[in-house]
């Protein structure tokens, strides 16, 4: 299988599975004086609160400690997969210091009646945008397949969003949901021979690799395989959705996803 030319350094474990979460929970450990001046009022917004509030939890089982561990996930498996360290490192940047201000302009723009605008998530669906991009990189690199770029992603998009109609069913309008059915169903069907291709030259892979690697990288593609096709976990229909009191802000998730799924294209080494 073709790899990418260098291991990753010890630094890059360090930022991203160190340092990212120390700062995190160092920002959370603030006193609630001052975690209170980063969170966004959208109402009254402050360059210091368009960009922390980013960073900024209030809870610590209910917010804070979930999103660490969806952030540590995502980083394992972009780790494993990604062919490109050098891309990686330029989105990083981007999505860690101008995604707050992009996704905190469009709280301000787009739903100005909230109190408060906070969390890690939206910079989280970014990563996980990245690592759709990072798979059809992946994909492309090991494998080949004629398939169009543009055409794999659409597909993805595809199938998520049938699992975003499935999961709010009564929301659903019929028409919609045919289309998509179809439109899925044809493109898998255009290139059934990229598919079997993809899948058997994965299985010859899977057969060389030793005993002893064989469990861990079959666990590995199968949780980066539900991840890929788990989306709607982030991306439920742009909606404002009230859980106990709690507000989440999903067109944040919407635009962290789709900001850190165009950083991959965007970017060249």
């Amino acid at each position: 299988m073709k790899k990418s030319k260098k291991p990753w350094a010890s630094v890059d474990y360090f930022a991203f599975f160190v340092i990212v979460p120390i700062i995190i929970i160092s920002i959370f450990l603030l006193p609630e004086t001052i975690k209170d001046s980063l969170v966004l009022h959208p109402s009254n917004p402050t360059f210091i609160s368009v960009f922390f509030s980013n960073y900024v939890h209030l809870e610590f089982w209910n917010h804070l400690l979930g999103n660490l561990i969806f952030y540590l996930i995502v980083m394992i498996l972009i780790f494993n997969i990604e062919m490109d360290k050098g891309r990686f490192r330029k989105a990083s940047l981007l999505i860690f210091i101008a995604l707050p201000f992009v996704n905190s302009s469009f709280v301000i723009f787009f739903t100005p009646f909230l109190k408060n605008a906070l969390g890690f998530s939206g910079i989280i669906s970014a990563f996980y945008g990245y690592l759709l991009f990072s798979a059809y990189n992946f994909i492309k690199q090991n494998y080949k397949p004629s398939i169009n770029g543009n055409i794999f992603l659409l597909l993805i998009w595809g199938i998520n969003l049938f699992i975003v109609d499935i999961y709010n069913l009564h929301d659903t309008n019929i028409f919609l949901q045919v289309v998509m059915i179809s439109l899925v169903s044809c493109i898998a069907y255009n290139y059934r021979s990229n598919i079997k291709l993809i899948t058997n030259k994965m299985k010859t892979h899977y057969k060389k690799l030793p005993e002893n690697q064989r469990t861990y990288k079959l666990i590995l593609f199968l949780i980066t395989l539900i991840f890929l096709f788990s989306l709607p976990i982030f991306l439920i229909p742009p909606v404002i959705i009230m859980e106990g009191g709690n507000v989440t802000n999903i067109m944040a998730h919407w635009v962290g996803y789709s900001f850190g799924l165009g950083s991959g294209f965007i970017i060249k080494r």
